[in-house]
């Protein structure tokens, strides 16, 4: 009996233990924390140019023969889904997530970007493979008429032809550097590029805490296309 009392007493501290334990994060969570210099490249603009340089090299020919079906002019926002496959963003799914222009018009502009977007891929970058993200979400929006001249294409994709702002559908932990002031502080913010909502701020303000899967945000001329543009040449 002896035995048991000790197995028992045993088992009891085990399981106070176990209980008393923090919560594991979720598996989709990110924690950033910038470091104090701050980054030094625009993370909106290098995440546009690099799903539009993406999207002009690997869906825009395709997307040619078939968007004159379209009639009027306006635009359509499609929200694509793209899962991973080894280092690599594969293309599973999309919809349409908004449009100005005749909604009986869906179903074509749909068909259309299957066609062109269908089995597409492009790299992940470092920190994505890192964080063993599964999933990127991409809202990017799809001028109507699409340009048929391709240096037109090119003027409009390297902002020659919009200025017009993302739709900031991400969120992201923005933390600017103060030289001679506080350093580093942060706050949550709506953006172009970044994670999914929600974004929940550290106490502190240095640092935040978001969910997967990555996101971005962005239409066809809306940021800067060097590499486009060379793409092209």
């Amino acid at each position: 009996m002896k035995h048991l009392s000790a197995l028992a007493a045993v088992v009891m501290v085990v399981t106070a233990l176990g209980c008393n334990r923090a919560t594991p994060p979720p598996s989709d969570t990110v924690r950033f924390t910038p470091p104090e210099a701050g980054p030094s490249v625009d993370p909106d603009v290098a995440a546009q140019n690099r799903i539009n340089a993406f999207m002009f090299v690997a869906v825009v020919p395709k997307v040619q023969s078939c968007w004159s079906r379209l009639q009027g002019s306006g635009s359509v926002v499609f929200k694509y889904t793209y899962r991973r496959s080894g280092t690599n963003w594969v293309w599973n799914k999309h919809e349409v997530e908004s449009s100005t222009i005749d909604r009986g018009q869906d179903a074509a502009a749909i068909q259309c970007m299957t066609e062109a977007a269908k089995g597409t891929s492009f790299p992940m970058e470092a920190e994505e493979a890192a964080r063993r993200s599964e999933e990127m979400n991409i809202h990017w929006e799809w001028p109507v008429p699409f340009p048929g001249d391709v240096k037109t294409l090119a003027l409009i994709i390297n902002g020659g032809g919009g200025g017009k702002e993302c739709s900031k559908s991400c969120v992201k932990c923005d933390c600017p550097f103060i030289p001679g002031g506080p350093g580093v502080v942060c706050s949550c913010a709506s953006a172009c590029s970044g994670y999914t909502a929600p974004c929940v701020l550290d106490a502190n303000k240095k640092g935040c805490t978001m969910r997967l899967p990555v996101c971005a945000t962005g239409r066809m001329g809306g940021f800067g296309g060097v590499i486009v543009i060379a793409s092209k040449q």
